[in-house]
């Protein structure tokens, strides 16, 4: 399946259980050279983003990141010790593989730095050159709420997020390491996106139904998408959201609005485009994702003959 932004890496044959999908860590090989050029790239965006905060009077520094300890630290900024921008860990995929258990994703350590300097020319002819495989853009995990009146949660993004500022998302985020645990790491997105809490719903639920990448602005990162029913209504997680003060939202999620869950519904709302606000890439294919796995195969192309329009 694929539109002119999104298209699915892989489609599970039916959606996984949480406990049937599992990080397996593998190393992500290296160009020699290609660290030189990344440090290289990474200062340039961190003094980019000292002069943009100088403007607006706020003083910073470049320091080694504290949380690196290696023996060339990576740098960061910091405003009286407070983060401003760090080399963060991510996790890249490397592979998808089926066993008796279920869905084994093999993910490599990486740092932001290291994605975003993909980007590079010369680090693209680094990995050339010397034959490796260039490691995918940060690995992202997304699902979506599932309330008990039939309704889709999905989130606003921020206008200050560094991607898709002020689009459509689920819940989720980028894991930091390869021996996290999946169904942990999204009690906390959706706690700290839409302040669902986990009395409010039993956290081995999380299903999962596929992977999609992104084909519009950080292309080919992939999103593991899935879904998990809540014990509330979509009105009590529209008026937890409005009891939070704009200032203390989570930049990732400003708001939330919803989506039908129902067949005709859900179909007519994506067709139609019913909401103003544009999708992210992987949030529109996760959304068609749920519907395939729930409507079926006719559903989803009928649904993808209008969107490719």
């Amino acid at each position: 399946m694929e539109t002119r932004t999104w298209e699915t890496l892989c489609i599970f044959d039916e959606p996984k259980n949480v406990k049937q999908i599992n990080f397996i860590e593998s190393v992500l090989e290296m160009p020699n050279g290609v660290e030189d050029v990344i440090r290289i790239g990474w200062n340039n965006q961190l003094e980019l983003k000292q002069r943009q905060l100088a403007k607006d009077n706020i003083s910073t520094e470049i320091l080694p990141y504290h949380l690196d300890n290696s023996a060339q630290p990576l740098s960061a900024l910091y405003e009286k010790n407070e983060l401003k921008m760090w080399p963060g860990p991510v996790v890249s995929l490397k592979d998808i593989k089926e066993s008796d258990y279920g869905i084994e994703l093999l993910v490599g350590q990486t740092y932001f730095p290291f994605i975003e300097g993909l980007k590079n020319e010369k680090v693209s002819k680094l990995y050339e050159e010397q034959r490796i495989n260039k490691p995918r853009p940060a690995l992202a995990i997304c699902t979506y709420a599932l309330t008990q009146d039939n309704q889709i949660t999905l989130t606003i993004r921020g206008p200050k997020t560094n991607i898709y500022p002020g689009r459509l998302y689920g819940q989720g985020g980028n894991p930091l390491f390869p021996d996290t645990n999946i169904s942990k790491h999204q009690q906390g997105e959706m706690f700290d996106e839409t302040h669902i809490e986990i009395k409010d719903y039993n956290p081995e639920a999380f299903s999962f139904g596929g992977i999609i990448v992104d084909k519009e602005q950080l292309l080919d990162k992939p999103d593991l998408v899935g879904w998990i029913p809540v014990n509330l209504e979509s009105k009590l997680i529209q008026e937890r959201m409005q009891n939070v003060s704009y200032e203390n939202r989570s930049n990732d999620a400003i708001g939330v609005v919803f989506a039908p869950a129902m067949e005709g519904e859900l179909f007519d709302y994506l067709a139609n485009k019913t909401h103003p606000i544009p999708y992210c890439p992987s949030a529109q294919g996760g959304l068609v994702l749920y519907g395939h796995h729930n409507f079926g195969n006719e559903w989803s192309d009928k649904l993808l003959e209008k969107l490719n329009r």
